[in-house]
């Protein structure tokens, strides 16, 4: 990160009045641009394998969830409970093709 912008101290600042449901403060002020992600609308950091430049972010978050959707059983029932942005269901679908996905919020 080179230096904090406006939008960085926007969510900064709301973090720090989470009020009485601290996790949806937290969720409601992420975004596809939010601006700790590696790639947009990933929140996790991702498997890295290459230097750890900016070109191997998109390819690390979705490889993490690749590698842990590849250990599902095929054919099942999938359900995402509340984990974060939902980017990962479309790959997690893809690799396990589960019989049907789901999701609980």
């Amino acid at each position: 990160m080179t230096g904090w912008t406006r939008e960085n101290l926007k969510h900064a600042v709301a973090l720090l009045r989470q009020g009485s449901n601290p996790a949806a403060t937290v969720y409601d002020s992420i975004g596809a641009d939010f601006f700790l992600a590696p790639a947009p609308g990933w929140l996790n950091l991702g498997l890295w394998e290459g230097d750890g430049d900016a070109e191997e972010a998109p390819v690390a978050v979705r490889r993490l969830v690749e590698t842990i959707a590849a250990e599902l059983p095929t054919g099942g029932t999938i359900l995402d409970v509340g984990n974060g942005l939902g980017v990962q269901d479309p790959v997690i679908a893809r690799v396990a093709e589960p019989r049907r996905p789901g999701r609980f919020r």
